[in-house]
């Protein structure tokens, strides 16, 4: 299983994205941009430094990711879709907030993908005992 020291979280919407990204603490929250080449780009600038050690969870909305996963499989980044309904039920098991928003969205993806992976990790443990 590949180490991954960083946890992103994109939340798609039809003209704009939002990025936030955290290890133990965020690194950064609520960068956004817009759902063009040129937003593209500004996100891989800020994204490439943590390319090799990141797992980004973009939520699948409608037909507005397509281009922007595209764009990040041919930068190489590691990715994996999320379903909009299983980051909503996550929002609602580990939030008291009643709403979710874009911002927070992206937040409960990478906060939803850091819990994932710690629970993969003392899984192989638990496995490698017995």
């Amino acid at each position: 299983m590949k180490n991954f020291k960083y946890f992103i979280g994109i939340d798609v919407s039809k003209d704009s994205f939002v990025v936030s990204c955290k290890n133990e603490k965020f690194v950064f929250e609520n960068r956004k941009f817009n759902m063009d080449k040129d937003g593209f780009c500004l996100a891989d600038d800020v994204l490439k430094n943590f390319k090799k050690e990141s797992i980004i969870g973009i939520e699948a909305t409608g037909i507005y990711h397509f281009n922007l996963v595209d764009f990040m499989n041919r930068k190489k980044y590691n990715l994996s879709m999320v379903n909009p309904y299983k980051v909503k039920q996550f929002f609602k098991f580990v939030s008291t907030k009643p709403t979710q928003t874009d911002k927070i969205d992206s937040k409960t993806i990478s906060n939803s993908f850091l819990i994932f992976v710690v629970l993969l990790i003392l899984l192989h443990l638990l496995s490698s005992v017995n």
